[in-house]
C-alpha cells in the first residue's frame, strides 16, 4: 500500500485487530520510499 504515512499507519493498525473474530498472528511491515506506482488497494479471499 502506498499512502500518507498516518493512513498507512491506521491501516496498520487494522491489520493487527483484523476483522470481527479474526485471529491475528503477526503483521510485518517493510517501509520503503513512495514511489507512486499503486493506484489502488485490494484484498482477495
Amino acid at each position: 500500500a502506498e499512502g500518507p504515512r498516518e493512513s498507512l499507519e491506521r491501516l496498520i493498525a487494522w491489520c493487527h485487530e483484523g476483522p470481527p473474530l479474526a485471529v491475528v498472528d503477526e503483521v510485518k511491515v517493510v517501509w520503503e520510499p513512495y514511489t507512486g506506482e499503486f493506484a489502488n488497494f485490494s484484498i482477495a479471499y
